[in-house]
């Protein structure tokens, strides 16, 4: 099931991420009984781009919340282009990004971390 409760997905997806999550959009797959699988928080919308990070519990990605996050974003967002921001030393998550058709942007310094795709 989907959900957009940004009350109930913004504390999980800080905690998966290690980082605040308290701006932005959210939608998870959550379980009938409310468990968090999978999440993504829209964190800036600029213009027709939208930068977007992904949590997992355990790398579960199912295909229908994958779909659900283009939809989103493409559709409810009306963004052109979706930034993912990965850090270079996340190597399960670069193989995700670039099986779902991102392409490599940007490498930052060493000092910032992320790698966009």
């Amino acid at each position: 099931m989907i959900s957009t409760d940004a009350a109930e997905i913004s504390p999980w997806v800080s905690k998966a991420l290690g980082r605040p999550a308290d701006c932005g959009q959210f939608i998870a797959y959550v379980r009938p009984n409310r468990e968090i699988l999978s999440a993504a928080w829209f964190e800036t919308l600029f213009g027709d781009t939208v930068v977007a990070h992904l949590a997992t519990a355990r790398g579960f990605l199912p295909r229908e919340f994958l779909w659900y996050i283009f939809h989103y974003s493409f559709r409810e967002l009306r963004a052109a282009q979706i930034l993912a921001p990965v850090s270079r030393e996340n190597h399960p998550a670069q193989r995700i990004v670039t099986h779902l058709g991102f392409t490599l942007e940007a490498t930052l310094s060493p000092q910032e971390s992320p790698v966009l795709y």
